[in-house]
């Protein structure tokens, strides 16, 4: 009786051993993916964000804001509410503040501050 020595194939822990590398490259692989859609979706949040605050205050440069507004505004099927609330300096009444809050869909807050004339 003669026995196959086993030359011309791999072994059990060569095998396994070559689909730990795959598994770890796989990994890192879908990390990086994950990692890219993520950012990619925070930096659309952020355009966004910054074009309705273009936008509102283009449009809050129009109207005496005398007190605190609300909206809200849909972009790519999701909804962003603002909130426009007005400031002035006490020393002066030349120049009126108005400080824009937009919340956006995932819960983040961000805060512009504009300077207007009154």
């Amino acid at each position: 009786m003669k026995f196959d020595s086993g030359e011309n194939g791999f072994t059990l822990l060569e095998t396994l051993l070559a689909f730990l590398i795959l598994s770890i490259i796989l990994g890192a692989s879908l990390q990086t993916i994950a990692l890219s859609i993520r950012s990619y979706n925070l930096s659309k949040e952020v355009n966004d964000v910054l074009r309705l605050s273009d936008e509102a205050r283009l449009d809050l440069d129009h109207k005496h804001v005398g007190a605190m507004m609300h909206g809200a505004s849909q972009r790519d099927g999701r909804e962003y509410s603002w909130t426009a609330e007005p400031h002035r300096l006490a020393e002066t009444n030349k120049f009126q503040f108005i400080k824009l809050l937009i919340q956006t869909p995932s819960g983040r807050q961000y805060e512009f501050l504009y300077a207007s004339a009154p």
